[in-house]
């Protein structure tokens, strides 16, 4: 396994950047080998020592299923921040984590394969779940999407007052 560098303040920036201007976000994981097959694929370079991935701003649709998936993660488990949540978390809800990943790796109309829901589960570590996530939460841009439905609710709103038959009895 390679050593992981430290973040720094520059390529955290340029996460931001990434995500603002919709950058595809690629991340890399290290495959872990699963038997002694895949083992021998891997030292003798046969099979991908590592899997790309690349992470695009989430389509709505993906934005509900991630929603239905963390309804079921207590609202506390996340209050000391993403990697406590994990940490706390993995146990109970390490399904629905891989799942979260998943769609967010995924992103399109079908639900995320078997395959990839299991390579989360048993390849990605903490700290490979922790960037996927922090990518994937930054790219659902979650700000805006509940400033559409307000602004929805609120043209709903707008348009009950105009209706005529809507009027109150007394003009």
């Amino acid at each position: 396994m390679k050593e992981e560098e430290p973040i720094d303040e520059k390529s955290t920036l340029q996460s931001v950047v990434d995500v603002i201007t919709d950058k595809t976000t690629v991340i890399e994981v290290d495959v872990k080998a699963q038997n002694n097959w895949e083992r021998f694929l891997l030292k003798k370079g046969w099979k991908e020592p590592v899997k790309r991935f690349e992470l695009k701003p989430l389509v709505v649709g993906n934005m509900y299923r991630i929603a239905g998936k963390v309804l079921n993660i207590p609202d506390d488990l996340f209050k000391n921040g993403l990697i406590e949540g994990i940490m706390r978390g993995i146990g109970a809800h390490s399904k629905d984590l891989a799942y979260i990943v998943a769609v967010g790796i995924q992103n399109n109309k079908k639900e995320p394969t078997p395959a990839l829901i299991e390579f989360v589960e048993y390849n990605c570590d903490m700290e490979d779940v922790h960037k996927i996530l922090n990518v994937v939460l930054n790219k659902m841009d979650v700000e805006n999407f509940l400033s559409s439905i307000a602004l929805v609710k609120g043209t709903n709103a707008l348009r009950k007052e105009k209706d005529p038959s809507q009027a109150s009895p007394t003009t």
